[in-house]
């Protein structure tokens, strides 16, 4: 039996390719793995600020429906990375890589991952 939570996530960003595009936003849940309950009282959700504003499209924006002076006030990509992983580390059975969540959700594989990759490779995680 499963005792790992899971985390599901989802980025939004200003572009297709997970290596080069910049975050707008970060969304996640945690469900619990053994029951598959969803901790509703406990989502992770924030804007992220990008690192140059004049390559986020105005299309872009229309698409992911965030608000482009919201953007601008948002909180650093570091900061919001490190509050993810306080999140992240809520779920943590113990401290070794198999008590970890498991991370789940739509083309994460191929996407959501390679920018979480980014990301640790950036801040050292």
């Amino acid at each position: 039996m499963n005792f790992n939570h899971y985390i599901v996530f989802d980025f939004e960003t200003d572009g297709v390719d997970p290596y080069t595009c910049q975050p707008t936003q970060l969304a996640a849940v945690a469900i619990n793995g053994r029951t598959l309950d969803i901790y509703d009282n406990d989502i992770f959700d924030s804007l992220i600020r990008p690192d140059d504003m004049s390559k986020v499209s105005d299309e872009v924006l229309a698409f992911t429906h965030i608000d482009r002076e919201k953007l601008e006030q948002a909180p650093s990509k570091s900061e919001v990375f490190n509050n993810f992983q306080v999140y992240i580390s809520r779920y943590s059975r113990n401290n070794t890589k198999y008590g970890r969540p498991i991370p789940a959700g739509y083309n994460i594989k191929g996407y959501d991952m390679t920018i979480i990759d980014r990301l640790c490779q950036e801040f050292n995680k």
